[in-house]
């Protein structure tokens, strides 16, 4: 095995290539670095904020729940609904849960395109957004983010 060794102390070409080639990955990358940390969204995951929607979610269905299940067989479906929903309110007319919000969303939903009543079968299908604002953890920036969660309830009962 001859090994050629160079005596001017000229470099060789494979030693220049890899100092080049290592210089123009370092530049690209340092390029690419600064052009994509101006253009990178946030994604923060907070326990918080969706434990709170989905606690909200749990008491909805727990209401949606008790009114479906209390309408009867009098053929009037959406008014019973109605009288349901009305439980809730107090004197004023404001709902008396932990979830007013929520609960006056179904309110403007009433109507056959979300209740119906067929052959003794009651179909019930709300879409409910609801909103959850949180804080990022240095409070002295006064940053906020909100979470939007789209709430699907759908109750089917045979009713007698």
């Amino acid at each position: 095995m001859n090994i050629i060794k160079n005596k001017k102390g000229v470099m060789s070409i494979a030693v220049l290539l890899l100092v080049l080639a290592t210089l123009v990955l370092v530049i690209y990358s340092l390029f690419v670095f600064s052009i994509r940390s101006n253009s990178v969204q946030e994604y923060i995951t907070s326990g918080v904020a969706l434990e709170e929607l989905y606690s909200r979610a749990v008491m909805l269905n727990f209401f949606l729940d008790d009114i479906c299940y209390n309408v009867g067989s009098g053929g009037n479906a959406i008014s019973e609904f109605r009288a349901g929903l009305n439980q809730y309110k107090d004197s004023n007319g404001a709902y008396i849960t932990s979830i007013p919000y929520d609960l006056s969303q179904i309110e403007s939903q009433l109507d056959g395109s979300h209740i119906s009543y067929n052959g003794g079968l009651l179909k019930v299908n709300f879409n409910i957004t609801m909103i959850s604002t949180s804080y990022f953890a240095d409070l002295s920036k006064g940053r906020e983010f909100e979470v939007n969660y789209n709430y699907n309830y759908t109750c089917q009962r045979k009713l007698a």
